[in-house]
């Protein structure tokens, strides 16, 4: 069933200067987080879309997910991801979505974390101060620890080596040093040009870190700028797959794949693209 639209009114508001894309398996333990995500990108002045990219699910069950409130919000486009193909990870959910929207820079963010307020603005006003000179603006992660009573607080940000500047192709790589060390900046912060993510291809086809994946061939391919400041605030809870012991056995895996890749990339580019 093909459910993709935008909701009512959709048709009337301003153009959307940046989509921001949600995959999600609308889990019900979730829906609360996915609600306080989608209510966070309202605290922007910049015009918005927010593309729900969802698997297999009835107009019915994304309504109960979502409520009636989220559901009707002018700002909000549902893609079903499995209308044309079956969407199983995160990456091909927010590939389906990537390619079905035509704003000038998109971002996206996880159905349990949420922006801080002027997030997208702030991004927004650097990438004009750059014009076309940069492809992606990004910043810092601050953790949003939630408890089990269902309580959340702010913590500290996290101490990521990318200082704020502008960063030529394959600076980050260098930055980051070794695939053990922490990664160069926030990943979920990234602002990013739509034309350019769409021609690279979207998200990496790899079970998880398929966002650093993606991250590495845009920033090893195309110049960008780091704000100070955080730009996302990433929720920590005890359903969380990347705390599981699955998730933390492939990681060495994965970063050594990912940094083997950006390598070649990296070699590619400033032997033959520069």
């Amino acid at each position: 069933m093909n459910i993709n639209r935008f909701a009512a009114g959709e048709t009337e508001q301003t153009p959307a200067t940046v989509a921001v894309i949600t995959a999600t398996n609308l889990n019900p333990k979730r829906a609360r987080w996915l609600v306080e995500a989608h209510e966070s990108l309202h605290a922007n002045h910049t015009p918005f879309i927010h593309v729900l990219s969802v698997n297999n699910s009835d107009i019915a069950t994304i309504k109960t997910v979502v409520g009636e409130k989220m559901y009707a919000c002018p700002h909000l486009k549902i893609v079903d991801a499995s209308a044309e193909y079956d969407a199983d990870t995160a990456a091909e959910a927010r590939n389906v979505a990537l390619y079905q929207v035509d704003t000038e820079w998109v971002c996206y963010i996880d159905d349990d974390d949420i922006l801080p307020p002027g997030s997208i603005d702030a991004r927004v006003a650097a990438s004009e101060q750059y014009k076309t000179d940069i492809h992606w603006v990004g910043g810092y992660l601050a953790d949003l620890v939630t408890s089990e009573d269902g309580s959340s607080h702010l913590t500290s940000r996290w101490e990521q080596p990318a200082a704020a500047g502008f960063y030529q192709p394959g600076d980050m790589l260098r930055v980051w040093g070794n695939p053990e060390g922490m990664f160069p900046y926030g990943g979920g912060s990234l602002l990013m040009r739509t034309s350019t993510l769409q021609m690279l291809g979207g998200w990496g086809g790899i079970p998880h870190d398929e966002d650093i994946l993606m991250h590495l061939a845009l920033t090893n391919g195309f110049p960008g700028v780091i704000l100070e400041g955080v730009f996302l605030h990433y929720r920590k809870h005890a359903i969380q797959w990347t705390g599981t012991p699955g998730y933390l056995q492939q990681k060495t895996f994965t970063r050594d794949l990912l940094w083997r890749r950006a390598e070649l990339v990296e070699k590619f580019t400033r032997e033959n693209l520069r």
